[in-house]
């Protein structure tokens, strides 16, 4: 079992935006996307109160597949401003990835990683975490 950490600073802006939300996997867990939330997002850029230096976007790669999981709010609510203008963008935004793997362990090492994972990102949300991580974990491949 491995698994590393990179954090860097992007520009989010439509591409960005186009790549977290169009060709990364949404994680199994993550809440829905609520309309309200970015109608407030939106409404914080155009006023400029929003703030993207402390703004994190989570992505993890699980053997091969990179899955989000967070930033489809923000992300979202970034395309709907750069439909207006668009060399909208939001510097210095933190761009977390994690890299796990298996090759050195069995699957129940896996889910267990998972798991932990899960709750770094979001310790506030146990309730039905066991369904998503098997979800994950059979997404993987890992089951």
């Amino acid at each position: 079992m491995s698994h590393d950490k990179t954090q860097t600073k992007i520009t989010l802006n439509a591409k960005k935006a186009h790549w977290l939300l169009d060709e990364i996997e949404p994680f199994v867990a993550d809440r829905p996307l609520s309309k309200p939330h970015v109608a407030k997002l939106v409404s914080e850029m155009h006023e400029g109160h929003f703030m993207p230096e402390i703004t994190t976007v989570m992505v993890a790669n699980l053997n091969g597949t990179t899955y989000r999981l967070n930033g489809q709010h923000t992300a979202t609510a970034v395309l709907e401003v750069a439909e207006k203008d668009e060399n909208f963008a939001l510097p210095g935004v933190t761009l977390i990835t994690f890299t796990v793997s298996d090759e050195a362990g069995p699957d129940g090492e896996m889910v267990s990683r998972l798991r932990v994972l899960d709750a770094l990102f979001y310790p506030w949300r146990q309730q039905g975490l066991e369904a998503a991580m098997l979800e994950v974990a059979l997404q993987a491949g890992l089951s």
